[in-house]
């Protein structure tokens, strides 16, 4: 029984450290990324896994950041994609800080751009994210 939080502790130690890891391979990555759906799906990466370790901060820019880029390229359905998966993102961690309000702003947005590219997956996360709300 002692044993148990020691090893929790290193549980989520070795996550954290992962966490990071991936984090430093996707900034390197965008170092030489195009302003396409690969830097937008970095991005967007990048922000899902800083919110994961409390980046919340770093996780908004990094999702704002590929929705400039989505506004700024020709919208092709995989763009728009990238847009909700960053509208979902920005909800989540508005959702992680209790601002339900923003939260829900920014699921709804998401909702309506995978119900019109017909996402199905997506809209049934953001759905999700939504009910969890």
């Amino acid at each position: 029984m002692k044993k148990i939080p020691f090893i929790l502790f290193f549980l989520i130690l070795f996550f954290v450290f992962a966490q990071q890891s991936i984090v430093d391979s996707l900034l390197q990555s965008l170092k030489t990324a195009k302003d396409d759906t690969g830097k937008i799906n970095t991005l967007n990466r990048l922000s899902d896994n800083c919110s994961r370790i409390g980046e919340n901060e770093k996780a908004l820019k990094y999702a704002n950041e590929a929705l400039f880029i989505c506004n700024k390229v020709v919208q092709t359905k995989e763009i728009k994609k990238g847009m909700g998966n960053s509208f979902n993102y920005i909800g989540i961690i508005y959702h992680g800080q209790g601002d339900i309000a923003k939260a829900m702003e920014y699921y709804l947005k998401a909702l309506k751009i995978f119900e019109e590219t017909g996402f199905k997956k997506a809209f049934a996360w953001t759905n999700n994210n939504i009910g969890l709300l």
